[in-house]
């Protein structure tokens, strides 16, 4: 028989995984790494897409809206209409409606305009425009390209679909529309922004800084451009310059939220929690609503240990708005770390309440249930996390750990083989996997799976301990005490390694060398004289 400690024990080594899925212990969130010109609540997907990034601003944007708002710089490329069709086509009405976002009635007049002159590419532009603000990027896509169509010359049309592409994930695509656009027009800085954009995205980090610069070069005050730059330097682990082009952004807009939030960002990585605190400060100043500055301070709050600091910020937020969950989940990371564990859990549990569809919110509140010793509530939680969603792959091993306390082998296999499928690279999801094979007696897949997580994770007491206990169910003593000696080295203040190679001694017949580990044991943990 297994005993709970061990899978209780790979439980709580899930806290240090890699992957952070709105984990606690104040992991940080990713930052965006350039500003690829989102609307709120969308991202740059695609066949060729980074992860979503979150937009800046309403005003931070370039591309077709700002196209329809006041014209790319140097739009005299645009050969202006004939007079005989010029009075025909009511172009800066349009413009003047987009600007004053008066967007359905410009998308009417363009519309109109598209019947009226269903050759003219200044119509279907105007038209793209509308749409683009519309926020149907299909339809603006399709106009812009029917006006490159009639007049493949248009710059501002291979610009704007690029754009339009970028938003839309086409990330390559967008790319090849504004090197077009800069073959037609190559002084022009909102289009070496947009692919710069384009190929941070893609990852073509280099590609993205030439791009950026060459867009400083144009304009020098491009703040958006200062910006993504130093984000893109920031990916490469530059963090001096990248800091150096945020401070000179702040420096031209010193009420940019975004640029203070990178900046702190960047601090924050490079472990000067006191800077990047009062950048996060001065970011809640300017938007006091900004949605991500708040918990990036409390994590530069943890990192120095202020706990208290942390809880007195999350309960001044509460005041304010009684309904605030995101205070909530942090004040429970806060009562955790000064070991007020009931206090964390109340904090989780009102989170929950607020936004019960929050799977991370459960996972965190199955980890102090834990510390608490009630695994039967903690499993319950990382089931409810994982039911919520699939995506987040720490918490299918415990799903599979509910499934062992409930004998459901066979689904626990299941449960735990998809994690893999999903993500190998989590050593958890093979102890766990390990385990069950290991409680159904199968102790060849057993011995394979918790190997393999030693192997991945030779830094991991549980696992090395598990290991351990294994082998010593195998009748493998020597191997059982080997393990067992690293997981105690590895975590000198955790009492269980010793116990249990003190019983593997003790099997041996070592009995000085058992003695000396059960008082260690006391030492570290003197209730265990008691049990």
């Amino acid at each position: 028989m297994i005993p709970k400690r061990i899978w209780q024990l790979v439980v709580l080594s899930l806290v240090g995984c890699s992957q952070s899925v709105e984990i606690k212990k104040a992991s940080i969130a990713p930052v965006p790494t350039s500003n690829s010109m989102q609307t709120s609540g969308s991202g740059v997907k695609g066949e060729d897409s980074s992860d979503p990034q979150p937009r800046t601003s309403k005003n931070d944007r370039v591309g077709p809206e700002s196209v329809a708002a006041k014209g790319v710089p140097g739009a005299t490329i645009t050969e202006p209409l004939p007079k005989s069709q010029a009075s025909d086509l009511p172009w800066d009405r349009i413009q003047n409606l987009l600007t004053a976002n008066e967007i359905d009635a410009a998308l009417a007049l363009a519309n109109t305009a598209v019947a009226a002159h269903p050759n003219e590419p200044n119509a279907w532009f105007a038209r793209g425009n509308a749409r683009y603000k519309k926020r149907d990027l299909d339809g603006a896509i399709a106009d812009y390209s029917e006006s490159i169509r009639l007049r493949p010359e248009l710059a501002e049309a291979w610009f704007s679909r690029g754009s339009a592409r970028l938003e839309r994930g086409a990330l390559r695509l967008s790319a090849s529309d504004c090197t077009e656009a800069l073959r037609l027009f190559p002084e022009n800085a909102d289009t070496y922004y947009v692919r710069g954009s384009a190929f941070a995205a893609l990852g073509k980090t280099d590609d993205a800084v030439a791009d950026f610069t060459e867009a400083l070069r144009i304009r020098p005050l491009f703040v958006h451009a200062l910006t993504a730059r130093g984000n893109a330097f920031r990916t490469k682990g530059h963090h001096d310059i990248a800091i150096a082009d945020y401070t000179e952004a702040i420096n031209h807009e010193k009420s940019n939220a975004e640029c203070h939030f990178t900046r702190g960002v960047a601090y924050l990585e490079r472990r000067e929690f006191d800077r990047a605190a009062a950048d996060f400060d001065e970011v809640l100043k300017i938007d006091p609503k900004h949605p991500r500055a708040f918990n990036h301070r409390e994590v530069a709050r943890f990192e120095k240990g202020e706990y208290d600091k942390a809880i007195s910020e999350c309960n001044a937020m509460i005041r304010q708005n009684p309904r605030n969950a995101p205070a909530f989940h942090i004040r429970g990371i806060a009562c955790d770390e000064k070991k007020d564990l009931r206090g964390s859990i109340a904090a989780f549990s009102e989170a929950i309440h607020l936004e019960p569809a929050k799977a991370g919110l459960y996972y965190n509140r199955g980890l102090v249930w834990l510390e608490l010793n009630e695994p039967e509530k903690a499993l319950s939680d990382y089931a409810k996390g994982v039911k919520l969603d699939e995506k987040m792959v720490q918490a299918y091993p415990f799903a599979g750990l509910e499934r062992i306390e409930k004998g459901d082998l066979k689904r626990t296999l299941k449960i735990c083989s998809k994690t893999i499928e999903k993500d190998p690279r989590i050593p958890e999801n093979y102890a766990i996997r390990g385990i069950a094979f290991w409680q159904r007696g199968d102790m060849e897949k057993a011995l394979r799976d918790i190997s393999k997580a030693v192997r991945m994770d030779p830094e991991n007491a549980d696992i090395h301990c598990a290991l351990g206990i294994l082998w010593s169910d195998m009748g493998k003593h020597d191997e059982a005490i080997h393990y067992l000696t690293e997981a105690a080295r590895l975590a000198p203040k955790d009492p269980y390694p010793l116990v249990r190679r003190a019983e593997e001694y003790r099997v041996k017949g070592n009995e000085a060398s058992a003695e000396d580990d059960f008082r260690r044991a006391i030492k570290i943990d003197p209730t265990l004289v008691s049990k």
